[in-house]
């Protein structure tokens, strides 16, 4: 469509970023290794950050003891570390090996609905490494439409809207999503919401 236009970083980023994505492919599993690295180095150095990680584990289970809190801060820091290694993965993974990697349910209902022609919304928390499912989603003939925060540096959102869109996903700034949002939906797309905290564009609240 004509309202979506994919930035395009420098090229030695992008060559950098395919590089990396390379990289991770022959190392598989073994990625995490490095992952996990980072995020301890990580998890080290920053204190702060550490204890009110730590803090508010502890003010969202309540009962725990300081040390459990610490051991479940210590793991989210790894696990957040290896969603961002994710998304370096899933970029140009061969179709073949992201569909063995990737296990899904009710894809017949997303079948009937692309069948009737009609535009759609699929709502989804923003949890974990969501590239995956929007590369696969896209492997399987499904490419989403999705709209992200316009917070942060601006280089790096360019690079993530065009990684997202090299795995076949559209991504738009929040800012300038209306038109793209509306024509998706007019034109039998889909359109993916991830609820996520709310940040400084318009949101609104809902309750699980």
């Amino acid at each position: 469509m004509a309202d979506f236009e994919v930035p395009q970083p420098k090229a030695a980023l992008r060559l950098g970023f395919n590089l990396t994505a390379a990289l991770l492919h022959g190392l598989g599993e073994r990625r995490f290794l490095i992952a996990d690295a980072i995020a301890n180095a990580a998890f080290a150095l920053q204190p702060s950050r550490r204890a009110v990680t730590a803090r508010n584990f502890h003010l969202a289970i309540p009962g725990i003891t300081r040390r459990e809190a610490r051991r479940l801060a210590a793991t989210s820091f790894r696990q957040y570390a290896r969603t961002g290694m994710d998304f370096l993965y899933f970029h140009h993974l061969p179709r073949a090996r992201l569909i063995s990697l990737v296990r899904v349910h009710g894809l017949e209902e997303i079948r009937r609905l692309q069948d009737s022609g009609e535009g759609a919304v699929l709502v989804l928390c923003h949890l974990g490494a969501w590239d995956a499912a929007g590369s696969f989603a896209t492997a399987m003939g499904v490419p989403l439409t999705s709209v992200m925060a316009d917070e942060g540096n601006r280089t790096l959102r360019d690079l993530v809207i065009w990684a997202r869109a090299e795995m076949g996903m559209r991504v738009s700034l929040a800012s300038r999503s209306a038109r793209l949002v509306l024509n998706t939906l007019r034109h039998g797309g889909w359109l993916a919401l991830l609820a996520d905290l709310p940040g400084d564009t318009p949101s609104v609240e809902v309750e699980f």
